[in-house]
């Protein structure tokens, strides 16, 4: 492993379960400022207040640093989670092949977080594909859960949840380095919620 490998951290796992079983052959849909009815409306910077507080919760149990609220960080977020959406795909990659470093570059963010003496950390992201008003949830196992409309609480729930359910992102997550983090939401006229996360 080179010297630069070892300094960059790039956590490139696939969901587990209902958020990522959103992705597949699923069309292209428009992004949309808020998505529901009633009480169960939902807009994307509600929603990426909320999961920001629901991790620093699921930190705060685990003993860890409360993360800071980086809006520039949440632009290159954002940016990454609206490529998905209007490409749709989703992935840490772009189809081009273009990673969380080279976002974080594009946007001239320096990312420099010390790991060891000789070594830091210059990022890291998750992201989430789920659904504010899916009739069914289907697992990757084939199941189909019954659901309704979700409160932005709810959702943002879930996001965290389904983080927290998979080993490499909760790892992430749970990084006792990060001292800051970018939460970048869209939702698509289908109730597709895109989230992506990036730390610092």
């Amino acid at each position: 492993m080179s010297p630069r490998t070892a300094l960059v951290v790039a956590l490139t796992v696939a969901l587990s379960g209902a958020l990522a079983s959103c992705a597949s052959n699923a069309p292209a849909t428009q992004e949309v400022n808020r998505r529901g009815q009633g009480a169960t409306r939902i807009d994307a910077p509600t929603l990426a207040r909320l999961v920001h507080q629901e991790v620093n919760r699921v930190r705060a149990r685990h003993r860890l640093s409360a993360l800071a609220w980086d809006s520039r960080l949440g632009g290159v977020a954002v940016g990454h989670s609206r490529d998905m959406l209007n490409r749709d795909y989703f992935a840490h990659n772009s189809p081009e092949g273009e990673g969380f470093p080279e976002r974080y570059s594009r946007a001239s963010y320096v990312c420099r977080v010390p790991l060891t003496e000789r070594s830091y950390l210059t990022g890291g992201e998750n992201l989430a594909l789920t659904h504010h008003n899916a009739r069914f949830i289907v697992y990757d196992d084939g199941r189909r859960v019954p659901t309704d409309f979700r409160t932005p609480y709810q959702v943002a729930q879930r996001v965290v949840v389904g983080w927290m359910n998979s080993p490499g992102h909760r790892a992430n997550l749970l990084k006792p380095q990060w001292r800051r983090q970018g939460i970048g939401v869209v939702i698509g006229a289908d109730g597709r919620v895109w989230v992506t996360q990036n730390f610092c």
